[in-house]
């Protein structure tokens, strides 16, 4: 019933079965994908927010940024998301770094709220960004004002307008989605905001679940009776819309004990903040215990080699990690491959 998309973690470690290999054989394999802050500051200010936590706002330095990229690229990881902590294009110095990341030959792709891009930043990002997701979260200037703490809806929705018209009219290649986390606050836009993906002219809509350590039953079972049949209307009329179907078959499954005795998935997507600390994932950015090494005092490749990374996901309790993690997914699978169930009959395709 409902579209995948691009957002299927699981089978897109298929095509990486070489670093597969190399982890079961226990090598000290590098990342394939490296969530990169490059600002703890935001110029929006969510009322779902995971991170608003982080009083710490710190702007990432660009040299620190740009070397340790050439390590990244070095080392053979394949691809960066610009995320947060809080807005990334706050950092001002945003555009040396894509073009930087570009040339070192990483794919990059963007989370941002939309806000602070100007008409001469388009082509720089279309240039360098293989993909570009612009957080909306509403369908109305009303509700948008209300979760997201500012009035900029009529703003964002115009520069995302601007942005597919550059990038159809010069045949760039980036993708370009908006994206809506659906909370008790949002959810009745959810058909609506159907509406504004075939408005924007972009190439999705991504709906998904918040994600947050206080999640329980409870939301589950509203998911299951509110939201739920809202977004199977949705899925019947438009063929834009995409979702995190893993994240809500987590919260419909009460998936909150974990098949896996730790986490494997920081192996191949850590995160590094933009206070230079590099965390074993995004979602546990800020925890000092979670922390691998600063790369403001040494290299990323000493870190990643190095007693402190050992030692951080030595102190991760995976049953206490947020439900909708995206690493739970991949968790899931490298367990199975790992640890093979008896009498799966593996070959029987």
């Amino acid at each position: 019933m409902f579209r995948l998309g691009q957002f299927t973690p699981q089978l897109k470690l298929l095509f990486h079965t070489a670093y597969i290999q190399r982890w079961l054989k226990g090598e000290n394999v590098y990342p394939i994908l490296v969530e990169f802050d490059l600002s703890n500051a935001c110029n929006h200010k969510c009322n779902f927010c995971n991170f608003s936590y982080l009083t710490d706002k710190s702007v990432l330095d660009k040299d620190v940024a740009c070397k340790t990229i050439a390590v990244l690229a070095k080392n053979g990881v394949k691809a960066i998301n610009w995320t947060g902590g809080g807005e990334p294009l706050i950092n001002t110095e945003f555009g040396d770094i894509f073009s930087w990341t570009t040339r070192r030959g990483i794919e990059q792709g963007l989370f941002t709220n939309g806000a602070l891009i100007r008409e001469d930043d388009i082509e720089g990002l279309l240039a360098t960004q293989t993909w570009i997701r612009f957080s909306i979260d509403a369908s109305t200037k009303e509700t948008y004002a209300k979760i997201r703490g500012v009035d900029e809806f009529n703003k964002v929705v115009s520069i995302v307008k601007r942005m597919v018209e550059v990038r159809n009219e010069y045949e760039y290649n980036t993708q370009i989605g908006i994206g809506f986390v659906i909370t008790p606050d949002n959810y009745r836009e959810i058909g609506r905001f159907a509406d504004l993906i075939e408005e924007t002219g972009v190439d999705y809509g991504q709906y998904k679940p918040r994600i947050g350590n206080e999640l329980e039953l409870s939301e589950a079972m509203w998911w299951e009776c509110n939201v739920k049949p809202l977004l199977e209307e949705v899925f019947k009329s438009s063929t834009k819309a995409v979702i995190n179907l893993y994240k809500f078959n987590d919260l419909s499954e009460n998936q909150f004990d974990k098949p896996y005795p730790i986490c494997y998935g920081h192996v191949f997507c850590p995160c590094i903040g933009a206070d230079g600390k590099v965390w074993v994932c995004s979602q546990l950015r800020g925890y000092g215990k979670y922390c691998m090494g600063n790369i403001y005092k040494e290299s990323f490749d000493s870190i990643w080699k190095g007693q402190w990374r050992r030692d951080a996901i030595a102190r991760i309790d995976v049953n206490k990690c947020p439900p909708c993690c995206k690493n739970n997914e991949i968790n899931k699978i490298l367990y199975h491959i790992k640890h093979p169930a008896r009498n799966t009959h593996y070959n029987f395709l």
